[in-house]
Order: C-alpha cells, then sequence, then structure tokens
C-alpha cells in the first residue's frame, strides 16, 4: 500500500489518465527547455496554465525551471516546483 502516488504527466490526456488512476497528484512538464532532454518541445508557460486550469489534481510543474520560477508557477495554481540543476 502506497501513501501517495504522483503520475508524470505531459499532456492533458495524460493528467486525464492520471485523474482516472485516483493519483494524489500529478508532476507536468516539461515546462521549459531542458538539458535532460535537447530537442524536446517544452509545454510552455501557457500550455502549462491551460492544464492545471482543466485538472482537479493537484499539479507540480518541473523540467527547465529555476528557483525563481516557483513564484510564478504558484501564481499560476500550481502546487509547487520539481528542481534539479537550479539547486545545484
Amino acid at each position: 500500500d502506497f501513501g501517495w502516488v504522483g503520475v508524470s504527466c505531459h499532456s492533458a490526456e495524460a493528467l486525464r489518465v492520471a485523474q482516472t488512476l485516483e493519483a494524489d497528484f500529478a508532476y507536468l512538464g516539461s515546462i521549459a527547455p531542458t538539458q535532460s532532454h535537447p530537442g524536446a518541445l517544452p509545454l510552455g508557460w501557457d500550455t502549462a496554465q491551460t492544464l492545471v486550469d482543466a485538472t482537479p489534481l493537484p499539479v507540480l510543474f518541473l523540467g527547465g525551471l529555476a528557483k525563481d520560477d516557483a513564484v510564478r508557477a504558484k501564481r499560476m495554481g500550481a502546487h509547487g516546483v520539481a528542481l534539479m540543476r537550479a539547486l545545484v
């Protein structure tokens, strides 16, 4: 039995599946270009806003974000951000 279950999502369809699976929250990304996925097309802030507005799940943004992006993400309705290189 798991305590909390989060689902990694990259589209509206993935967020719908996460909701159907009764996930507790979702990671959504990549929001911006990342070093770990060069050449991958990021969602962008406008699409992220649309997706977070359309789901009842708590959403955390990830991918290409800096510490300062946490404030913007929160204003957009995200519950947080996931950072990797921005903390180093």
